[in-house]
């Protein structure tokens, strides 16, 4: 297998030979394991990767080589990696993003690939391939990251700027703990309007960090959920309710948490209904499906004769009888 490559990585799986052997064969008889696809995984993108780590920090080579191929045998057996990767956000953070950060990867290779590889999984299941988003979020402040504390709070703030709307609040609580010049590459502000820009998002979901605050209008800014048939969340068209925990929608056998701002909807599943809480009259819609909020107001025909329809001040989520997927309008920027 090392044959195939040069550099310090070939040095250190010389020096591993038998163990790294003795990984191979174990997994090859726990299952149908694709050596050759490991093989290709390790020149292609391991390589680059422990080379980087090494020209910064030569001695952690040994450990780098250690986490990283036990990992790749690990997540090729479970289709995570490699060539028959059911997706390919992770291999793709692998190859763009642990290269980039060696100064932070030596500190605990394993913790950082597999905090790296947990987050791609995890978005994966809720953006699929749009997850690739969050790898270049991570790319455009690689250089700025020095420690691992601040490598994990960029991960969430940048989850969160890629899609993943639930994470809103730790995010926004993560920025303000992060170096202002990290938090403003993924925010899209400037460094010294951080704490001004996180401030004005608690208030407004909806705010765009790096556009114009004062052009704003009413629209359908997002929609969320879809038939279950088809890869969305509902079997049959769905209601909303306004709860403790926030927005919840149902179908006709399950709940779900919806949380939606400016970078993505998300939809959480629930075991239980929550208390219900009095809705908020910040918007009203007609039968038309004529929207009013804050002086503003819109027409949205495809909102007509809606089945559900509740709001908090910045918020108003629709259904309507002949669709599955729920409908978020609230005011944004042009």
């Amino acid at each position: 297998m090392e044959a195939l490559i040069d550099g310090p990585f070939a040095r250190a799986l010389e020096k591993g030979r038998d163990r790294y052997n003795a990984a191979v064969h174990a997994a090859q008889a726990a299952s149908a394991f694709d050596a050759e696809a490991l093989a290709r995984h390790l020149r292609d993108i391991v390589a680059p990767v422990v080379d980087a780590v090494a020209a910064v920090d030569p001695a952690a080579l040994e450990r780098t080589t250690d986490a990283l191929f036990t990992m790749s045998v690990e997540l090729i057996a479970m289709a995570l990696l490699g060539p028959g990767a059911r997706r390919r956000t992770i291999g793709d953070a692998w190859s763009r993003l642990l290269p980039a950060v060696p100064q932070v990867l030596r500190l605990d290779p394993r913790r950082i690939a597999g905090a790296t590889t947990n987050a791609l999984s995890t978005m994966e299941s809720f953006l699929g391939d749009r997850a690739t988003a969050w790898t270049d979020s991570m790319l455009a402040i690689a250089a700025e990251i020095h420690d691992i504390d601040a490598f994990l709070a960029a991960g969430r703030v940048s989850a969160w700027r890629a899609g993943m709307a639930h994470y809103r609040i730790p995010a926004l609580d993560a920025a303000m703990r992060l170096p202002a010049p990290i938090a403003a590459g993924i925010l899209g502000c400037q460094a010294s309007e951080v704490a001004r820009v996180v401030d004005a998002m608690r208030r407004d979901p909806w705010l765009d960090p790096a556009g114009d605050a004062t052009d704003r209008h009413l629209a359908i800014a997002r929609r969320a959920g879809g038939f279950r048939g088809f890869g969305g969340a509902f079997i049959t068209p769905p209601r909303a309710r306004l709860t403790a925990l926030g927005f919840v929608v149902n179908d006709e056998d399950k709940r779900w948490l919806m949380t939606a701002d400016r970078f993505g909807a998300t939809l959480l599943p629930l075991a239980e209904q929550p208390p219900e809480m009095k809705v908020d009259d910040a918007f009203t819609i007609d039968g038309k499906g004529t929207v009013s909020h804050a002086g503003m107001t819109a027409a949205f025909p495809q909102l007509a004769g809606s089945t559900s329809a509740v709001c908090d001040s910045a918020t108003l989520v629709v259904t309507t009888p002949c669709s599955h997927l729920v409908a978020i309008v609230a005011v944004v920027a042009t």
